[in-house]
């Protein structure tokens, strides 16, 4: 899904016309993706995949899919001004984890 939405964006529809995949599934995926501030209504942010010179961390990219299947929640950081990742089980205090898991 989340090579898709390089191609054709985060819409529901295109990404449903695209992969063949049901657009309630993607509606699931669009919303974990939204609410981890990936994607937001018309484009997507993957620019922290790249490490330099077109080379792609894979602990970034994969990271960003167990996001999309809702193992993992990606949350701003204010301590350290940065997004962290948590298994969705252990979701910090304050993270609803039906938010992330359906």
């Amino acid at each position: 899904m989340l090579l898709s939405a390089l191609a054709c964006g985060p819409d529901t529809s295109r990404l449903a016309a695209f992969t063949g995949l049901p657009e309630d599934f993607i509606v699931t995926i669009r919303q974990r993706m939204i609410r981890a501030e990936l994607w937001i209504e018309l484009t997507i942010c993957c620019d922290h995949w790249e490490v330099g010179a077109g080379v792609v961390s894979m602990g970034a990219f994969w990271s960003d899919v167990l996001v999309a299947e809702g193992l993992v929640i990606r949350q701003w950081d204010e301590e350290s001004g940065d997004y962290r990742y948590f298994a969705a089980v252990y979701a910090p205090c304050g993270a609803e984890l039906t938010d992330y898991v359906s």
